[in-house]
Parts: structure tokens; sequence; C-alpha cells
């Protein structure tokens, strides 16, 4: 049978699956990885392979949901990194008995605690996504009005306070275009997804799908 859906939202479908996909996928590639890793080995302890993703903030002519979540991730890498390197030297003066006096240490703990604290914005979006009635308009207007008043959340010229705004983050402003957020945030795969591809004739699908869950992801 078939089922009919306006354009836009097919479009989300079809980026939901993608994305199932591309996370089942790699869910898969570790589990095989460490299969192989720990094969031969009696303890408990396997050993691995640390990968670490060369972080940077992306900032285009429009930025949406994808765009702040990986500035997001970059936040709170930048975060960490601020913290070992600042805080393990001045640690490592003091054990030296060294006096040392930072004046400017960099922090952006404000800015990562606007995105991802209780009532932050991505909190605020999720809670949205939530309602009965989810509006872009409304988790706009709540983010302005929760933090309106944040140096890290800048205010955006007066034509653009419709549907974008700005987060001031460590590598510089970002302004951000609503449009999808609340459907992309809810990434609506098709229920019958899984059923699908155990049914198909790829065995690395099939064992994505094991159990009809998607590997990697909660049950």
């Amino acid at each position: 049978f078939t089922i009919k859906v306006i354009g836009d939202e097919a479009r989300f479908r079809r980026d939901a699956v993608a994305r199932s996909l591309y996370s089942g996928l790699f869910a898969w590639i570790v589990s095989v990885a460490n299969a192989h890793l720990g094969a031969k080995l009696d303890t408990g302890e396997l050993p691995f392979i640390g990968v670490l993703d060369i972080f940077g903030f992306e900032s285009f002519d429009t930025n949406g949901l994808e765009q702040i979540l990986i500035n997001f991730a970059n936040e709170f890498l930048q975060n960490v990194f601020n913290k070992q390197v600042f805080e393990a030297e001045m640690k490592l003066f003091e054990e030296e008995n060294m006096a040392c006096t930072l004046t400017d240490c960099p922090d952006n703990q404000p800015c990562v605690d606007l995105l991802s604290a209780k009532r932050g914005v991505l909190d605020t979006l999720n809670d949205q996504c939530a309602q009965m009635k989810p509006s872009e308009d409304k988790f706009l207007r709540d983010i302005c009005d929760a933090h309106g008043k944040n140096k890290f959340f800048p205010k955006v010229h007066k034509k653009d306070t419709k549907d974008k705004f700005q987060i001031l983050h460590f590598a510089g402003p970002v302004k951000y275009t609503l449009g999808g957020w609340l459907v992309k945030n809810t990434d609506p795969v098709p229920d019958a997804l899984a059923e699908t591809f155990q049914a198909g004739n790829s065995p690395v699908c099939q064992a994505m799908f094991e159990g009809g869950v998607l590997l990697g992801s909660a049950a």
C-alpha cells in the first residue's frame, strides 16, 4: 500500500531513514571490529582503537538543526579542552609550589549551558516537540524570552526575528534559521523500517535490524 505525504514531510522521512542507516552501519562496524579484536582473547578486557575526530564549527549562509547540534558537540569538546589544559596546568603549578595567576582564562561554559542546560535551547526544543501542537514560533519566542539578556544569545536584526536566532560560540557568532526543526528533532522513522530491511537481501542490513531494533539504539 502507499501512504501519501507532502513534499517536506517526505524529505524529512527520507533523511530520517538515511540517518538511521548511517547510525546502524556505524554501530555494526564497531561491533564487527570489537568481535575481531577480542575473538582470541580469554580476558575480560579488550584492546581498543581510539579515534579522535578533529572538530570544527560550522557556519553557512543558512544554518539549521544539523549545524546547531554539530556546533554544540564542538562547543562541549572545546569546554573539555579548556578545562583539561588550563586546570591541569594550574594544578601542576600548585604541586610545584609555583605562583601563577590566570587573568584571562577562556571559558565557554556559559555557552554550553545556554545550549544544553534546563530551559536551554535544546531542552526547550525537546519540550516543544513533546507538546500536543508543537510550534516553531512558540519555540523561538520561548528561547528569546528566556535568554534575551544572555550575552551569548545576541539579538538578530529586526528583519530576522521571525525565524532566526543567534548564538555566540567560542569560534564566533552563528545565526540559525528555523525550518523543519520540530520534525527533524522527532526523526519520524517509518514504523515498518526494521521489518522492511530484515526482509531484504543485504546481510548487513539484516544484522543492523536484528530483533526488530536498530543496532546501537535503545530498545
